[in-house]
C-alpha cells in the first residue's frame, strides 16, 4: 500500500465482545454492534467491482466514511492488489501469518487501526467469487 500500512495483528479485540442482529444487514446473523458497514469486492479480470453494505449506518461519521474510502482506494488501486487474485497472492506471500485455511481457498486477514475507525481486511483467492472484504468499526 502506498499510504496505509496493514497489519496481520488484530489490536481491537473488543469489537467482537458485543454482538447482535442488525435490521439493516443482509443476514440475520449477529454482527458486532460496533460494525458500521462492510464492502465486498470482486475482480473482473480487468478491475475491481465493489459493493457497500450497511450494518449500523447511524454510526457512520463523515470522518469514518472518508478514512474508509481512502483506505479502500489505497488498497485496491495499488499494485499488486490492483491486478486481482494474482496480485493478492503476490502481496500475501510475504505475510504467511495472515493465512486462514477455509476449505478449498485461503483467507488472508489484515487489520488497520485508523484515527476514525478500525478496519478488518480479508483477501480470498477463490476465482469467480468475492475476493475482498473490508469491515469498518467505530472506535
Amino acid at each position: 500500500m502506498e499510504k496505509y500500512q496493514l497489519s496481520t495483528t488484530r489490536t481491537f479485540e473488543d469489537v467482537w465482545a458485543d454482538m447482535a442482529p442488525s435490521e439493516e444487514a443482509l443476514s440475520s446473523s449477529p454482527y458486532p454492534k460496533k460494525e458500521v458497514f462492510y464492502l465486498r469486492g470482486d475482480h473482473t479480470g480487468y478491475r475491481w467491482y465493489v459493493e457497500n453494505f450497511p450494518v449500523h449506518r447511524d454510526m457512520a461519521t463523515p470522518e469514518l466514511k472518508h478514512e474508509f474510502n481512502e483506505l479502500m482506494k489505497d488498497i485496491l488501486e495499488t499494485e499488486p492488489i490492483k491486478s486481482g487474485i494474482p496480485g493478492i497472492l503476490e502481496f500475501c506471500k510475504d505475510y504467511p501469518e495472515s493465512v486462514l485455511k477455509d476449505g478449498s481457498m485461503n483467507r488472508y486477514n489484515f487489520y488497520y487501526e485508523g484515527e476514525a475507525g478500525n478496519y478488518w481486511i480479508q483477501f480470498l483467492d477463490m476465482p469467480k467469487n468475492y475476493n475482498f472484504y473490508a469491515h469498518a468499526y467505530v472506535k
